[in-house]
C-alpha cells in the first residue's frame, strides 16, 4: 500500500493528489473506521466524503447519508486545511438542525430531518449554489496539507 500511496502522491496535479488520496482513506475508513484514522487521514476523509455527497445531491443528500455522521468534523477539517469559505458553508447549512446541530447518527438525523421545514430544506439549495462556486480552491488545499503531513498517511491491512 505504500507503494500506492506514493504513486498518487507523485501525480502532478493537485486535484488528482486531493482525488487519489481521498480516495484511497475512504477506502481505509471502510475497513479500519473513522476512529482509526490519523488526524491528517479524518481531515481528508471529511473533506472528501463532503465533496462526493454535495456534488452529488447537495447537502440534503450529505445528511441523509453516512457521511453526515461526521458533518460536525467537517467544518473543523475545512478550517484545518485553510477552507475558512467552505467552513462557513457547512457551519450555516448545520444550523439548519437547531443550536445542537445536525445528529452524528443517522437514524436520529433523519428524524431531524423529517422536521425540518421548507425554509431549512431551501436554504440548503441556495448553499449548495454556494459550495459549487467553489470559492476555496480545496484541490490546491487538500494537496497541499497532504504533502505537508505526508508521514500520518499510513498502509493499512485488509
Amino acid at each position: 500500500m505504500t507503494d500506492e500511496l506514493a504513486g498518487y502522491l507523485a501525480l502532478p496535479a493537485d486535484q488528482d493528489v486531493a482525488r487519489e488520496v481521498g480516495y484511497y482513506v475512504l477506502r481505509k475508513l471502510e475497513h479500519v473506521g473513522f476512529a482509526r484514522l490519523s488526524p491528517a487521514e479524518q481531515t481528508v476523509g471529511c473533506l472528501t466524503e463532503l465533496e462526493m455527497e454535495v456534488n452529488n445531491g447537495g447537502f440534503h443528500q450529505y445528511y441523509w447519508n453516512s457521511p453526515g455522521d461526521r458533518a460536525r468534523e467537517a467544518v473543523d477539517a475545512l478550517r484545518t486545511l485553510g477552507a475558512s469559505h467552505t467552513a462557513q458553508l457547512v457551519v450555516a447549512a448545520n444550523a439548519v438542525f437547531g443550536s445542537e446541530g445536525p445528529s452524528p447518527s443517522r437514524e436520529d438525523r433523519w428524524s431531524q430531518m423529517d422536521s425540518l421545514g421548507e425554509t431549512a430544506v431551501n436554504l440548503w439549495y441556495e448553499l449548495d449554489g454556494a459550495f459549487f462556486e467553489y470559492k476555496d480552491d480545496l484541490s490546491a488545499l487538500t494537496a497541499r496539507f497532504i504533502r505537508n503531513n505526508r508521514p500520518e498517511f499510513t498502509p493499512y491491512e485488509v
